[in-house]
């Protein structure tokens, strides 16, 4: 499929530095690719007080988001193994969870993460609230303390985009795209290394954050959103 697309095209657009050298190393093309840094479109006049959430989804204010549907490559897994290293740390968390496990795959790997769950005793430290609808996703990256993202591959991550917007706190996989990505407040991890997103998770929970004003975070991702119209515009034309 990938290879009709590509032979046939005038053009590709990618999402990121890490697609556009896959896509020389794997298919050979080297002519007319375009990196396109996508900025999620966001309603900001959906943003609620943070009551909504907590009277909505049974959350307290100070919780860790993790809003990844249950695919393997979302490593989710290794949250667990995280948790019980703060457990015996006598570290205070939450873990928030949302995302689709409508299907085969994604529901065995969800089966699979709540036994484990259960089997660790670790019923206290999750929240799962499934497949929900997208306005609460908004909100809730915009109210959680820290965001994090232990997948093992992404494209250009619209979580990461979206809590980059609302300049909050987040752990990442250290994977190539994930760098691309991350500006400031952000610490990188091994996706192997549960430690390590133990560790990460105590040193950002200690970090505070002066809270940008809201009109000012709206003010500049309209700002985002003109120049990703301008570049892709741009792309168009040289494309005709």
């Amino acid at each position: 499929l990938f290879h009709n697309y590509i032979n046939n095209s005038k053009s590709i657009i990618v999402s990121s530095k890490d697609s556009y050298s896959t896509l020389i190393k794997k298919y050979k093309k080297k002519t007319n690719i375009y990196v396109l840094n996508f900025v999620p479109f966001v309603e900001f006049n959906k943003i609620k007080k943070f009551n909504y959430i907590k009277h909505k989804y049974k959350i307290n204010s100070h919780y860790i988001y993790v809003p990844n549907q249950f695919w393997k490559h979302k490593n989710h897994l290794i949250l667990i193994e995280a948790a019980k290293i703060l457990r015996k740390k006598n570290f205070k968390f939450k873990f928030v969870l949302s995302g689709s496990s409508s299907n085969e795959e994604t529901k065995k790997n969800y089966n699979i993460f709540s036994s484990k769950i259960e089997e660790s005793n670790l019923g206290n430290f999750f929240i799962n609230l499934g497949f929900i609808p997208y306005r609460d996703v908004i909100n809730l990256i915009f109210h959680c303390d820290i965001l994090i993202n232990p997948s093992l591959f992404e494209g250009w991550s619209t979580t990461v985009e979206e809590a980059k917007l609302f300049d909050k706190k987040m752990i990442l996989s250290d994977i190539k795209v994930h760098n691309d990505q991350a500006v400031k407040n952000t610490l990188f991890f091994n996706p192997f290394k549960p430690k390590e997103l133990a560790d990460k998770i105590c040193v950002l929970s200690e970090k505070k954050l002066k809270k940008t004003k809201f009109k000012i975070l709206k003010k500049s991702y309209i700002r985002q959103r003109d120049l990703f119209a301008k570049k892709y515009f741009e792309i168009i034309k040289k494309s005709m």
